[in-house]
């Protein structure tokens, strides 16, 4: 598989690293959250809808309203299947009402950068502090998925190069709520 051949080339010897071949949703997110409530940083997440079966979990809400509280700053990239900002702005606030909700309360919103892509991400990743991951093998929405966990800046960092380049190159645009 392409993204364990990527974490063996980039100094693996660095890596404590866990796969998740066989898809346990339950264990796959609590694996994110773990890794997520080790943030002392930042948090950056590309996604493809921010799924509310774990975007509106309260052990995830529980989690962001911690880490805010600590400082940690978050940037959220989705696409939620929109055409236009303004379509993928009101799909958040439907489908992620208790997060927004969250950030209301927590005044995160200086805090969590929410950036709409004109096109779903291919990889779906979360990077903790650009020294761990949570990196998805390429999935369709809903589809089952296998998960690398890797505790590696060199792969945290590669993948923070990418989002920029995706960033870049793909008309990103930032979610404004105040």
């Amino acid at each position: 598989m392409r993204i364990l051949n990527l974490a063996e080339s980039i100094n693996a010897a660095y890596c404590n690293e866990e796969w998740l071949e066989n898809y346990d949703s339950e264990r796959h997110r609590k694996r994110n959250l773990d890794l997520i409530l080790e943030a002392r940083t930042s948090v950056l997440i590309l996604t493809g809808e921010l799924d509310p079966a774990f975007y509106e979990r309260e052990m995830f809400l529980y989690v962001l309203r911690t880490k805010l509280n600590e400082g940690i700053s978050f940037e959220a990239v989705f696409h939620k299947g929109a055409n236009t900002k303004e379509q993928a702005k009101k799909e958040l606030l439907i489908q992620n009402p208790s997060l927004i909700t969250t950030l209301q309360d927590q005044r995160g919103f200086s805090s969590f950068d929410f950036y709409w892509a004109p096109r779903r991400p291919r990889i779906h990743y979360t990077i903790i502090d650009d020294n761990s991951i949570f990196l998805e093998y390429p999935h369709l929405p809903k589809e089952q998925r296998h998960v690398l966990i890797a505790h590696n800046p060199y792969l945290a960092k590669h993948y923070r190069d990418e989002y920029n380049k995706f960033k870049e190159n793909e008309g990103l645009v930032k979610i404004e709520w105040i």
